[in-house]
């Protein structure tokens, strides 16, 4: 049975933020000399749009969800618009209230989702990026009166997912994304 997608704003049953022909249009704007998402299967580019979805709606972002019945986190409702950069100069300071009107899909979000889906593709099938290894880090483990683990940082790795989604996607979604999480610190 054939993928299909679908990107309707709002839908219950979408499964991807844009279509084939939207993630190709940003590719070839993005990556003019990079032909992994032109050249790959488009079943295989259909996957990897929806994989991408399921991925960024894993982030807590800012605002509501606009209806209760929609499949994936946007569109959202109570989250300011980021200024364009030429209007952020000092002669043009005004307080910003523009904000997403609940059936919009912003365009940080279908860069994000563009980014992750291509880095999915270059990733291939054959294994998961996001997943960790099991033994990232752990120098030892204890089960004596408690339990005790030890950290070596000199080990410690993260999955290629897990590096783009911190140095590629999330600077995308900046100001999309609640920043009153919890920072984790390794020590």
């Amino acid at each position: 049975m054939p993928l299909t997608l679908v990107t309707t704003p709002g839908s219950a049953t979408a499964n991807s933020y844009a279509s084939v022909a939207e993630t190709t249009a940003y590719a070839l704007e993005a990556w003019p000399v990079d032909t992994t998402w032109a050249m790959a299967d488009p079943d295989d580019q259909k996957r990897a749009l929806i994989h991408a979805s399921r991925v960024l709606d894993t982030h807590r972002f800012a605002g509501d969800r606009a209806t209760v019945a929609q499949a994936l986190a946007w569109p959202r409702l109570n989250v300011l618009k980021q200024p364009d950069a030429d209007t952020t100069s000092l002669a043009s300071l005004t307080v910003n209230t523009a904000m997403y009107d609940g059936s919009e899909i912003p365009e940080p979000v279908k860069r994000a989702h563009a980014a992750l889906a291509r880095f999915l593709i270059a990733k291939g099938t054959d294994t998961d990026p996001f997943a960790a290894d099991g033994s990232a880090g752990v120098s030892s483990i204890a089960l004596g009166g408690e339990l005790s683990v030890s950290y070596d940082a000199a080990t410690a790795s993260i999955s290629d997912g897990t590096r783009f989604l911190a140095t590629v996607v999330r600077p995308i979604l900046r100001h999309l994304v609640r920043t009153h999480q919890p920072k984790t610190v390794r020590g």
